[in-house]
């Protein structure tokens, strides 16, 4: 207090006459030296309790006598301004308070008492709590991520790395601390060409770069981040750096397989045409010479039947031209057949990977409605019921997809049990991104170890009883495969098949464009 008072009562009148002490934010109260309380503004009552004529140490401590640390005990040895910070429990609740402390001296410049001002901090002390935690926190995090972080300012000084930094760098952390960003990165004196750093200093946005850096022999992806402060001006930088030498080696590794793959692929075909077309033509002779043969036979036989040919001449070639010869032909022919069923299924198989999908959306109800109209017959005559749901669309070529269906529907005709009416099912249901149909019958049903084959080329489940090359399910599953959709069932023998067919809501190539599934 600059003003000096006779007694500290008439300093006591003169605060309370004026009242100005009553309408200051903090806690107020006065003190003899003998550590009794004088005065207490409102505040100081709200805040701790009214306890004027008690001594401080009773009154907030409940003790007998004055706390160690003190700030009004020091006040009073020598009369310098004292401030701490400690927790107070009072009225039912603990606060943290900041405690300053100051003398009041008399007319003849003794301390006659002293002042203490408090201020309830405990909100500022929780934040700050919180801030060293979040900064405790961030420090542990900024250490334990495996990207090198470092944070440059404007002139490009690495004033701040992690320790994954090091292992990236190669550098021990003082070293990277005592460089700028290039000479760290690249070992120059300058930034190189196309720098990320350069460009988010220039632009004031980020930028992400991948580089391979032969100082390092390693390849980097570098995202370099612009800093700001409170008035948005830039202050520097913060590099995140990847290591992704094993990725793009797995990348290179996966091209190199993927190239291999495309040219066997393309070999195939050229040995599937070159097969097809080179036994074709002796396969049209075998067939025709099988012809001729047959038409040489039924003109030996009539020959056999002259009555010139002595009867036990006649008796040795009966069975020859009559059973041995036709029989063989009948082999033969029946052979012919089953290649040129399979040179042809061969040839539908590679002509496949040459179509062209026209994407577009489609609308699987009239799709499903048309594919049932191209087996009305059979359904009639058959007596067979097929009841379909609601279907989502989906998107792909509505040609090829119509064949997939049709494929399924004529699969389920095929395997129908005859000991109970035929009853087919279509259904379907969205996912976040795909579409789910699917087709249910109640026919034999498929055993577990045959579900995976019946995708196989030229596989049948019943060789010899149902028609067809053993192609439909092949090319079903491989029109929905370049749609990126897949194709399964379920099944169960004696209680029938559910083939289910997952297609893209939305395709990931550009729509209503065409796209080449064959090529690799």
């Amino acid at each position: 207090m600059g003003k000096k008072y006779k007694s500290i009562g008439a300093l006591i009148k003169e605060i309370e006459k004026q009242g100005i002490i009553d309408a200051i934010g903090e806690a107020v109260s006065i003190q003899d030296t003998d550590y009794k309380i004088l005065y207490q503004n409102k505040k100081a009552i709200d805040m701790i309790g009214s306890h004027k004529g008690e001594y401080c140490y009773k009154a907030y401590e409940k003790g007998n006598h004055i706390c160690g640390g003190c700030p009004l005990a020091e006040t009073f040895r020598d009369g310098k301004v004292r401030t701490i910070q400690r927790q107070n429990s009072t009225m039912g609740k603990t606060l943290v308070v900041e405690i300053t402390a100051s003398s009041i001296r008399g007319s003849t410049g003794e301390i006659i008492a002293g002042i203490e001002v408090v201020r309830d901090v405990t909100q500022n002390k929780e934040l700050q709590d919180i801030i060293i935690q979040a900064k405790k926190d961030w420090e542990e995090t900024f250490d334990i991520i495996n990207d090198a972080i470092t944070i440059h300012d404007k002139d490009f000084n690495i004033v701040r790395a992690n320790k994954a930094a090091e292992k990236i760098l190669g550098l021990p952390l003082i070293k990277i601390l005592s460089q700028k960003c290039y000479e760290s990165y690249h070992q120059t004196d300058c930034p190189p060409k196309n720098c990320p750093s350069c460009r988010s200093l220039i632009i004031g946005e980020p930028t992400i770069t991948e580089i391979y850096e032969p100082t390092l022999n390693k390849s980097l992806e570098i995202t370099a981040l612009p800093r700001f402060n409170t008035d948005n001006q830039l202050t520097g930088l913060v590099h995140c750096v990847r290591d992704i030498t094993e990725r793009k080696k797995a990348e290179e590794e996966l091209k190199h397989l993927n190239d291999e793959l495309s040219q066997k692929n393309r070999d195939l075909e050229q040995v599937l045409y070159a097969t097809s077309h080179d036994i074709r033509s002796p396969l049209v002779n075998a067939a025709g010479f099988c012809r001729e043969l047959d038409y040489s036979l039924k003109e030996l036989l009539s020959f056999v039947d002259d009555d010139n040919i002595p009867p036990s001449l006649k008796d040795k070639i009966i069975p020859i031209v009559k059973e041995d010869i036709p029989e063989s032909l009948k082999y033969i022919q029946k052979s012919i057949t089953k290649m040129d069923v399979m040179i042809r299924g061969l040839s539908t198989v590679m002509h496949m990977g040459r179509v062209k999908l026209k994407i577009e959306e489609i609308n699987m109800s009239e799709l499903i409605a048309d594919v049932i109209s191209a087996f009305a017959f059979t359904l009639k005559e058959s007596g067979i019921k097929i009841m379909v749901s609601e279907l989502p669309a989906c998107k792909g070529d509505r040609g090829q997809i119509n064949e997939v269906f049709s494929n399924l529907l004529d699969n389920a005709l095929k395997y129908l049990d005859p000991g109970r009416p035929g009853l087919i099912r279509v259904s379907g249901h969205s996912t976040e991104d795909q579409s789910v149909y699917c087709m249910e019958d109640n026919g034999i049903g498929i055993a577990h170890k045959d579900q995976k084959k019946i995708f196989n080329i030229f596989h049948q489940l019943e060789p010899g009883k149902a028609k067809g090359e053993g192609l439909g399910l092949t090319i079903a599953r491989r029109i929905v495969d370049m749609h990126g959709g897949k194709l399964w069932i379920e099944s169960k023998p004696g209680a029938g098949s559910s083939f289910f067919v997952s297609l893209p809501a939305e395709m990931s190539m550009v729509e209503s464009q065409e796209a080449s599934f064959g090529e690799n």
